[in-house]
């Protein structure tokens, strides 16, 4: 995501989502192929749409934050990725910028 400040999600008429317990996730990916890779079964129909990084940093997952979602990273068909909380997602994400 910080090397091409793009992050990539589902989006058909609205964003796809996950059930990730009592939560609702939002799944997001690094680069276009892997989300089309996903957009399958539940998320069939499903279209990769890119995500400005500054835009989901300022937005988005404060967004998340206060909607009470979580963030469903990296899925793929054969694992159900991993499950962050959006404060969590961004400080990595700022780490990794950092480095930059």
């Amino acid at each position: 995501m910080a090397d091409f400040e793009v992050i990539w999600g589902l989006n058909d008429k609205g964003w796809a989502t996950a059930q990730a317990g009592d939560m609702v996730a939002i799944p997001f990916w690094p680069e276009r192929e892997f989300a089309a890779e996903c957009a399958i079964e539940e998320w069939n129909g499903f279209s990769p749409k890119a995500i400005p990084l500054s835009e989901f940093l300022t937005r988005w997952l404060p967004g998340l934050r206060a909607d009470h979602r979580a963030c469903l990273i990296f899925s793929t068909p054969l694992s159900r990725g991993l499950l962050l909380l959006p404060e969590q997602l961004q400080q990595l994400i700022e780490v990794e910028l950092q480095q930059y």
